[in-house]
């Protein structure tokens, strides 16, 4: 059986994950590229989703 990942947009997950690994602004970076997936993964809006939660020092969160 052949199996393909059902999303793939590579060129996009690199570009985020250039804005995010090199610091950049993320609202900044969400002005110059106004696209769904910029808004959904550099949002500060996300930052609150989790932040009540008592995570343990060394506990991780999968998204």
């Amino acid at each position: 059986m052949d199996f393909q990942r059902l999303y793939e947009n590579d060129d996009m997950e690199n570009r985020i994950y250039d804005i995010v690994s090199e610091n950049k602004d993320h609202i900044e970076s969400i002005r110059e590229n106004n696209q769904y997936d910029y808004h959904y993964f550099l949002s500060p809006l996300r930052h609150n989703l989790f932040q009540w939660y008592p995570f343990k020092k060394e506990g991780s969160l999968l998204e």
